[in-house]
């Protein structure tokens, strides 16, 4: 049994540039992917932010409600004490 492996060194070159480009690719591919996954955060602290705006102003707008029963109370508590004294 004869094995000629002819030019080894050409044929180690070609594995390694065979090895280098897989490693290429793959490393092409892990940055597309942690580019699509830092999207994909993005978008989820972007729609955390806006969920935490919405509901700062619903609160507000809840203490507003709130404070402006409370001054409507008041003012027709008093309206009713200055009639009686009349």
């Amino acid at each position: 049994m004869n094995i000629e492996l002819e030019n080894t060194s050409r044929t180690f070159q070609e594995i390694l540039f065979r090895k280098t480009g897989y490693t290429n690719f793959l490393d092409k591919l892990k940055a597309k992917l942690l580019e699509c996954i830092e999207k994909i955060e993005e978008r989820r602290r972007e729609r955390n932010n806006l969920f935490r705006r919405q509901s700062f102003c619903l609160d507000l707008f809840c203490s507003l409600i709130s404070i402006t029963m409370k001054l409507i109370k008041d003012i027709k508590g008093n309206q009713l004490g200055v009639h009686a004294s009349i």
